[in-house]
């Protein structure tokens, strides 16, 4: 499938050993079924938040915050993945997105989105994300796929 395809942060979780359920299942397919998984850089700090806030919550053990580092470092040396970094293309795209819709998405929502434009597609199960799918789309062109989409094309 020559698909390029951003996925969102709950995407990242399943390589910091996290159980999501379908989640992974999903992960799983589109690794092998895509040439190359794309995340936003600012992907990896919101995964490290995530992971904390639920070792806080004594939902997860101490060593999957611990083993953070090192399964990055696996992650950033798997030709499949790719981050992208923030540059001045997707800071223009985070200026326009705020302009068009003012404080409907969280600021770390709004960039992944903006650096799902330059990639052309963006999967998400984020609500205000796919709240806003139709708009987002006709302004930026960007097509957003939610886990039902992405499902029947993975068949």
């Amino acid at each position: 499938m020559a698909l390029k395809l951003l996925l969102d942060t709950t995407f990242l979780l399943p390589f910091f050993e996290l159980d999501l359920g379908s989640i992974n299942d999903i992960v799983d397919d589109l690794y092998s079924q895509l040439s190359v998984l794309y995340f936003a850089e600012i992907s990896i700090c919101e995964a490290k938040f995530k992971i904390i806030s639920l070792y806080r919550k004594d939902i997860i053990p101490f060593s999957i915050v611990r083993s953070f580092w090192e399964n990055l470092s696996i992650l950033k040396e798997d030709e499949k993945i790719a981050f992208i970094p923030y540059d001045m293309q997707i800071d223009d795209n985070v200026n326009k997105l705020e302009s068009e819709f003012p404080k409907k998405l969280e600021i770390i929502d709004e960039i992944i989105v903006a650096t799902a434009i330059t990639i052309g597609n963006l999967l998400t199960i984020d609500e205000e994300i796919l709240n806003l799918k139709t708009k987002i789309e006709e302004k930026f062109g960007l097509k957003i796929y939610d886990l039902r989409e992405i499902t029947s094309l993975l068949v």
